[in-house]
């Protein structure tokens, strides 16, 4: 992940995307010192949350002059696939993001 500062927490990440919708979970991976690894995972309550929040992020300049990239999570050996075969549900039903390039210093006003 791009421009992702090391000190970005999983409360940051939840404030930045709380007003798409309900989230079950907002993660920011860490690395064995526990340090930002720049990206990280939100998973809405809500599929339709989902969609509007990946529509708006993706692809926002940050003022670090990097790009947000958000996207449908998919699991290594899901990539490429139409379905999902443990939900046995098209791929088109997502309330997972994954997104790189969040800046640590964000306030709800810059969304």
């Amino acid at each position: 992940m791009k421009g992702f500062p090391p000190s970005w927490t999983h409360a940051d990440l939840y404030a930045a995307f709380k007003d798409f919708g309900p989230i079950e979970s907002a993660k920011v991976s860490l690395n064995e010192n526990f340090e930002s690894r720049k990206y990280g995972f939100i998973k809405f309550q809500s599929v339709l949350d989902a969609s509007t929040a990946l529509e708006t992020m993706n692809g926002k300049d940050l003022p670090e002059s990097v790009k947000l990239q958000v996207a449908k999570f998919e699991q290594r050996r899901q990539k490429g696939d139409k379905k999902d075969p443990a939900a046995g549900e098209s791929a088109a039903k997502f309330n997972n993001l994954f997104f790189k390039n969040f800046p640590g210093n964000w306030t709800d006003e810059q969304l």
